[in-house]
C-alpha cells in the first residue's frame, strides 16, 4: 500500500493534506463530507480500495486492492457551475503527463474523462461540485481512478475487453506517479480559468477524426468527431451539421 511519506518526498508544493485509508467506500463520497464539513481545498484522500467506488453516469468504477491508485481532492476554486468541466479536462491532462514521467506509455484522452493506452480504458475521471447561493462553486471534489497493474484472476468478464493497465508494481514507482499526478494539476489549477492546457487537451484526444456514436437521451446518434472547441465541448460532424457537444457520453464506433 501506498505510504503518505514517500508520496510527500515528490510533491513540490505544500498544497496538499494527504489522507490514506486501506478501503473506503468511495474516495469521493467520504472528500464531499470533507467539504461540507468546512474543510480547505488540498485536502486528498488516497484508498488502497473502493467498495462503491464511482464513474460517470452512475457507473460503478471497480477497484481491487493493491492494484490501483484511487483518489479524490477537495477544491475551492471561483469558477461557475458551467466552468466545472475545466476541473476534469485539466486532471486529464495532469494525468497524461504524470504517466508519461514514469513509463513509456502513450496516453490518450477519450472525451470528456478517460484516458486510455493502447486502445484500453486505464483511468476515469469524476467531479462533483457542490453549488453557493450565487450559483459558483462552493466546492469540488475531483476524482481520479487509475488502474495500476491487473487484479488477481484479471478484470471481471464485462471489463475484460476495455480495461487496462500500466503495468506498475513497484511502490516507488507509484509514489512517484501519484506525486506527479498531485504536482502537475496543481500547476494547471492555479490558473485553471485561462485554460492554458487547451492545446495539450486536444493534442491528446483519441477521437479525432474518428467515426463516434453520441448517446444522450436514450439516443444512439452516428457522428465523426472533428475536434474540441474552446469551451471544451467535442466538435461533431453529424450528416450535413457541425454541432458541438457538451453533455452526455461518446463511443467509438467501429467502421
Amino acid at each position: 500500500m501506498l505510504k503518505a511519506e514517500n508520496i510527500r518526498d515528490h510533491l513540490k508544493s505544500d498544497f496538499y493534506t494527504l489522507n490514506l485509508l486501506q478501503q473506503v467506500t468511495s474516495t469521493n463520497e467520504i472528500v464531499k463530507k470533507y467539504g461540507v464539513c468546512g474543510k480547505s481545498e488540498g485536502e486528498v484522500l488516497i484508498a488502497n480500495s473502493q467498495t462503491r467506488g464511482r464513474g460517470r453516469l452512475g457507473r460503478e468504477f471497480y477497484s481491487p486492492s493493491d492494484t490501483g491508485l484511487y483518489m479524490s481532492i477537495l477544491l475551492r476554486p471561483a469558477l461557475s457551475a458551467d466552468d466545472a468541466l475545466l476541473i476534469t479536462t485539466a486532471a486529464a491532462v495532469a494525468v497524461c503527463c504524470a504517466i508519461e514521467n514514469v513509463s513509456d506509455c502513450v496516453p490518450k484522452i477519450k472525451w470528456v474523462n478517460d484516458i486510455f493506452v493502447n486502445d484500453k480504458k486505464i483511468c476515469g475521471i469524476l467531479t462533483e461540485s457542490a453549488l453557493s447561493g450565487t450559483g459558483k462553486l462552493e466546492f469540488a471534489v475531483l476524482g481520479i481512478g487509475l488502474n495500476l497493474s491487473s487484479p488477481k484472476g484479471d478484470f471481471p468478464l464485462e471489463l475484460q475487453k476495455i480495461a487496462g493497465t500500466l503495468n506498475i508494481t513497484d511502490d516507488f514507482k507509484k509514489a512517484r506517479l501519484c506525486a506527479g499526478i498531485l504536482n502537475e494539476f496543481y500547476t494547471l489549477y492555479q490558473n485553471i480559468d485561462k485554460k492554458t492546457y487547451l492545446e495539450d487537451y486536444r493534442r491528446r484526444s483519441l477521437l479525432n477524426g474518428k467515426p463516434i456514436y453520441i448517446h444522450k437521451n436514450g439516443e444512439k446518434i452516428k457522428a465523426k468527431a472533428i475536434g474540441v472547441a474552446d469551451d471544451f465541448s467535442l466538435i461533431a460532424e453529424i450528416g450535413e451539421r457541425v454541432e458541438h457537444i457538451s453533455t452526455g457520453e461518446v463511443s467509438i464506433r467501429l467502421r
